[in-house]
């Protein structure tokens, strides 16, 4: 964003406005996409985004009454989908700052990504308004918004659209850098780099930002000056001491994702994303835009943004080629740079004589939005939002053991609704993926921690576990199936526990909740808490 010093009235009133357009247009594409009805379901990392968020705020409003470590584990023994450490912390700060101001309720955690989404808008709308117009600006964003990849990123808790916003104004940052060559912006490409590398790993293609747009260039010159240097000073001593110091930073426990090593199917398969995440014509679009960009570049015509936009194409590019863990999600990042070098095409198109037909590429982008809105993700209610409200509710389960069995993404999910609906820490809740059987980070190196269901019963009882929650997915495990098989051979210590949903969604229906008769009157005793984590770590908790 650029600086509100010197806008006058009028500009400031008009940034403003397109927000708030932004921003609701947003919105109602959330709420067509079910978002603010729907659980943290969409993708398994979800769940554990909003959780850690949560944490973060629940520990400022303790007034940091612990050791941040200690804090951390006491946290995921009632919730366990804390993930800090694995990922950076600028993003979870960011939500703790919202929730703190609003609540950390789903609407309001929608309402940020949402808000998210209308800065970045915003900022590509008054980035093409600079060269080319206003219509053009609001245009080019209007698209933007209605991509379905846009809108799945702006309806889940997912740290994309946050690092989408950061890696842009790294990016404007760098272009006036190019056109002043003064420290400033130099020292705010530094600070906006931080804090997208602090929101996720992959912004390290930010650093090939400098090289690439000193090689388009040729300002050799900039080598012997310490503005050139001074993002990557701000960089290494901000950002480095996090992936250094903090266990997990580093995603050890993630390797076989994939570290440093060849990619070659990406020469293709990064190209072949974005053209999918852009879609089609404005994808072609822009690499006309690229193209004319590379003409006025041997012209010596043009700004310090397209030649910084080019450098971030290229160094997603490259990077994507050398990192495995570097997935496609993780390239909507560059859409708004393609999106802006599609703008300046149609521009350039518009401008022959024998091309004037203004209505027809406006009627073009309303088409475009059409199908794109229509194509957009719904997200699924899975009936774990209704099971929450339903063990809540009922106070012969206040103290209360959960266990949830269902895979990653399920538990989360179950965890969540828990964890949103109470005075935290409220419930201790277990994940059955964790407590019944062993595998690392990714799922692999699996096995059972039980010979057979009398074992697992006697762990249960002993805990001991109140009440499990199981749906179709967790059933369909071995651990899974092994807990159905212990509830079921002991008819006289389990009771089924009748709920219902008055809304249908993918399983909600599969969804059984035991509870463990008589548990009310008996405390937990020693619970150990297995993370195979390097951050937290294997560990017991008495109570």
């Amino acid at each position: 964003m650029s600086s509100l010093a010197g806008l006058s009235h009028g500009d400031l009133i008009r940034k403003m406005l397109v927000f708030c357009l932004f921003w609701g247009s947003a919105s109602v594409l959330q709420f067509r996409a079910h978002a603010f009805q729907s659980e943290f379901g969409s993708d398994p990392d979800e769940p554990a985004h909003y959780v850690t968020g949560l944490m973060v705020r629940d520990y400022a409003l303790s007034g940091f009454s612990k050791r941040p470590l200690e804090y951390a584990r006491d946290y995921y023994v009632h919730y366990p989908k804390v993930a800090l450490g694995h990922w950076p912390p600028f993003f979870y700060l960011v939500q703790a700052v919202w929730t703190l101001a609003f609540a950390p309720s789903r609407t309001a955690v929608m309402l940020l990504m949402g808000a998210i989404t209308a800065l970045l808008a915003t900022l590509l709308c008054e980035t093409v308004r600079q060269e080319m117009s206003f219509g053009f600006g609001a245009g080019v964003s209007a698209l933007f918004v209605s991509l379905p990849v846009v809108e799945r990123f702006g309806s889940t808790v997912m740290s994309e659209m946050l690092l989408g916003l950061l890696v842009f104004l790294a990016l404007l940052s760098y272009g006036r850098y190019l056109d002043t060559e003064h420290w400033q912006p130099a020292a705010c490409f530094g600070a906006w780099s931080v804090l997208a590398i602090l929101t996720k790993g992959t912004a390290i293609q930010l650093a090939l930002v400098p090289p690439f747009a000193l090689l388009l260039t040729r300002r050799w010159h900039l080598l012997r000056r310490f503005s050139f240097w001074l993002p990557g000073i701000i960089v290494v001593g901000l950002a480095a001491p996090w992936y250094l110091r903090i266990p997990g930073a580093q995603h050890e426990l993630v390797a076989h994702f994939g570290g440093i090593e060849w990619r070659p199917e990406r020469l293709t398969g990064t190209l072949v994303t974005w053209v999918d995440m852009a879609g089609v014509l404005p994808a072609a679009a822009a690499v006309l835009g690229l193209t004319i960009y590379a003409a006025r570049l041997r012209r010596g015509e043009t700004s310090g943004k397209w030649i910084a936009g080019s450098a971030v194409l290229l160094g997603t590019y490259l990077i994507r080629l050398i990192i495995g863990a570097f997935e496609d999600r993780q390239l909507m990042v560059d859409v708004t740079v393609l999106l802006m070098f599609a703008a300046d095409a149609i521009r350039w198109l518009l401008s022959r004589s024998y091309l004037r037909i203004w209505w027809l590429a406006a009627l073009s982008v309303v088409i475009l939005i059409g199908f794109n809105v229509k194509a957009s993700p719904i997200k699924h209610h899975y009936g774990f939002s209704e099971v929450a409200d339903n063990l809540l509710q009922h106070p012969e389960f206040r103290d209360s053991i959960i266990l949830v069995c269902s895979n990653a993404t399920g538990e989360g999910m179950m965890i969540s609704e828990i964890a949103m609906r109470e005075l935290r820490p409220g419930h201790i809740v277990l994940r059955g993926s964790k407590m019944l059987a062993t595998s690392d980070w990714m799922g692999w190196d699996y096995r059972l921690l039980f010979r057979d269901t009398e074992e697992m019963f006697q762990y249960l009882d002993g805990i001991p576990v109140g009440v499990v929650v199981i749906d179709g997915e967790g059933r369909q495990t071995p651990h899974g199936r092994m807990l159905y098989e212990a509830v079921h051979e002991h008819p006289g210590n389990w009771e089924l526990v009748p709920w219902q949903s008055d809304k249908t969604g993918a399983g909600a229906d599969d969804i059984l909740i035991y509870r463990l008769v008589g548990q009310e009157q008996r405390k937990p005793r020693k619970i150990q808490i297995p993370m195979r984590s390097g951050l937290y770590g294997d560990f017991e908790t008495q109570f």
